[in-house]
């Protein structure tokens, strides 16, 4: 356990460094973006749940300002105690506000909190596998939440976070979908290292 943390712990060092240092993220959040909005799974979707991108992160505020803009209910998460978080609706970027972390999230209102039904989760992360495995963090906020939750799993990333392998976990969650700038990978989700395939139009 220590020797796969430590493993961990050092990827996740390096992917950070190596996206901090890319110096086309605009052109390429603007080709993700796009991608997303041609993807019949997030035309389609009702209920989006998204994370507030912080600094290298794949930009997410073009995506949340069209979701609200088609009517879509958004809900973006809010950090709770002991690694977990729930999503809360908004109904504009301005509900806001910096958090534990000091990422945007929107204010605790239980009235207006996600909990159950068809949903789809746009997850960020420092790393993903064509076969949907995910590095993050470390904090285990969302493979917690997503082993509670049934919803719709897409991972969002530049395509050159997209790697061979990374370290797993029994509690490490895959993603159902990965879109980057330059293509959608359809995951398997399954155990083991089956590889997922572009989508076909």
């Amino acid at each position: 356990m220590y020797v796969l943390n430590s493993e961990k712990t050092s990827l996740r060092a390096s992917l950070r460094l190596f996206r901090d240092s890319a110096p086309d993220r605009a052109a390429r959040d603007g080709r993700i973006f796009a991608s997303l909005q041609a993807f019949l799974l997030f035309s389609q979707a009702e209920v989006v749940l998204c994370y507030v991108s912080t600094g290298s992160e794949a930009d997410t505020r073009l995506i949340l300002t069209a979701a609200l803009e088609e009517g879509k209910n958004v809900f973006v998460p809010r950090c709770a105690s002991e690694g977990r978080m729930d999503f809360f609706r908004i109904a504009d970027l301005s509900d806001l506000r910096p958090g534990k972390f000091g990422i945007l999230e929107p204010e605790d209102r239980a009235a207006l909190r996600w909990t159950d039904g068809d949903a789809l989760c746009l997850v960020p992360g420092l790393g993903f596998t064509e076969s949907g495995a995910r590095i993050g963090y470390g904090g285990g906020y969302y493979d917690r939440f997503l082993l509670e939750k049934n919803v719709l799993q897409i991972g969002l990333c530049y395509d050159f976070q997209i790697l061979p392998a990374v370290p797993e976990e029994a509690h490490d969650v895959r993603m159902d979908w990965i879109v980057t700038d330059t293509r959608i990978i359809r995951c398997p989700r399954t155990v083991g290292n089956g590889k997922g395939e572009d989508e076909k139009e």
